[in-house]
């Protein structure tokens, strides 16, 4: 029976579904399936959600992607203590400072910044500023950093050696 699988098997169960279905199919039917979806680490896509659709939230997000600034509005990005993969586009550079001075970055292992509308010399200032955030990453835990807009962050203020970080992307 389903009940006798290992909470490993479960888990790769629950990364095929969305934390909704998750909690719709599983939810409530005993203290075991309860505890497991509240250990395990989700992704979460905000494309699923609208504005007028606040959605409740897993404690734990290992992957998030949001790519509007309504969407940015539903979460609140100082409990983020488990992400590991950061997916941001069409946010303003105002969003991105907001977002890299709260969220927890220790676990950041990708992050993936699209293009950003606007470009006004203030919103470029806050966008070196959010790469270069990003990219001194690099000397953690960061693996993979994907900025799809030009390089802004000044050079020289990045550290020098960043082990961590096998591919950088600018486009």
């Amino acid at each position: 029976s389903f009940e006798e699988l290992s909470n490993e098997l479960i888990y790769l169960v629950f990364d095929y579904l969305t934390f909704h279905d998750i909690c719709s199919a599983f939810g409530r039917l005993n203290q075991r399936l309860d505890d497991l979806i509240d250990t395990h680490t989700h992704y979460l896509n905000l494309q699923q959600h609208t504005y007028s659709d606040v959605p409740t939230f897993p404690w734990r997000i290992r992957s998030i992607k949001i790519n509007t600034r309504q969407q940015f509005s539903l979460i609140d990005f100082a409990h983020l203590h488990c992400v590991h993969d950061l997916l941001l586009s069409n946010i303003p550079s105002f969003f991105l400072l907001h977002i890299f001075k709260t969220i927890p970055l220790h676990n950041l292992q990708y992050i993936y910044l699209g293009a950003c509308p606007g470009n006004h010399e203030f919103e470029e200032t806050q966008l070196a500023q959010v790469q270069e955030i990003v990219l001194s990453l690099g000397q953690r835990n960061l693996r993979k950093c994907v900025f799809r807009t030009q390089l802004f962050a000044n050079v020289d203020r990045l550290p020098e050696e960043l082990p961590s970080l096998m591919h950088l992307r600018i486009d």
